[in-house]
């Protein structure tokens, strides 16, 4: 329900979980519920 789904691929599971922690860090400026939150790997 409450999901945010993000499809990120660079052949480099580092940089893609830095890339997926600053969209959230700059979403988060605007929508606080995701102030926090915590990128998890689906796949």
């Amino acid at each position: 329900m409450n999901d945010v789904w993000l499809s990120i691929d660079f052949d480099d599971p580092a940089f893609e979980e830095g890339v997926a922690t600053y969209v959230l860090k700059v979403l988060a400026r605007r929508y606080r519920p995701l102030k926090g939150v915590v990128p998890k790997r689906h796949c």
